[in-house]
């Protein structure tokens, strides 16, 4: 178990393609219609490169909030995929 000092939780907010939300001006969240395809994995790509180059031996958790679609799923499993390969200290195996 990893102490609790020693986490940080980040969130990265990619948009929402709720319609209702878009137009709440209470809305917290980023007020724009949800990243994609090549934009999302720029995101992603730029967020790795930046914790890995300031913590080379960090342990990146990636949890997806509010992802209905499977294709999303798909694409998420292909981006981490890539991120096994790059930065293997990241992977965490369960016994």
């Amino acid at each position: 178990m990893l102490p609790k000092r020693k986490v940080l939780p980040v969130m990265i907010d990619v948009g929402t393609n709720t319609e209702k939300l878009l137009k709440d001006p209470l809305y917290l969240g980023l007020q724009e219609h949800r990243l994609d395809g090549d934009e999302y994995v720029a995101v992603i790509d730029e967020f790795m490169n930046a914790v890995f180059t300031r913590w080379p031996n960090v342990i990146v958790q990636f949890l997806l909030v509010g992802c209905a679609l499977y294709f999303l799923f798909i694409l998420f499993s292909a981006i981490f995929f890539n991120y096994m390969k790059s930065f293997p200290a990241s992977i965490v195996r369960r016994k």
